[in-house]
């Protein structure tokens, strides 16, 4: 039992194995309870991608901070050669298609 309680504190595979398990085993027993718990799944894949965002470097962290605020972040400045609008320039949105 010792073995097994020490592999599930240091393997991550176990750990994540552990709770797909359980995962399933909640939403073919109790589904309303699973649906209430939903939130917690959301909130783990965003926590994963900002974990990985920031490990490689591609989390502008200043713009989070506004966004998570609720605060407007300052407009990023065109870089050189982008083939985005620039200013001055006008943005034409194209009409919404209907689908029937």
């Amino acid at each position: 039992m010792r073995h097994v309680a020490r592999i599930l504190r240091t393997s991550l595979f176990a750990q994540v194995a552990c709770a797909l398990v359980v995962a399933v085993l909640v939403g073919k027993l109790w589904p309303d309870t699973a649906t209430d718990l939903q939130p917690l799944g959301d909130l783990g894949n965003c926590v994963a991608v900002v974990a990985v965002s920031r490990w490689e470097g591609a989390l502008d962290l200043p713009r989070t901070k506004w966004v998570l605020d609720g605060e407007q972040p300052p407009a990023a400045p065109a870089s050189p050669g982008s083939s985005g609008p620039s200013s001055g320039s006008t943005v034409v949105k194209a009409p919404a298609v209907e689908r029937s």
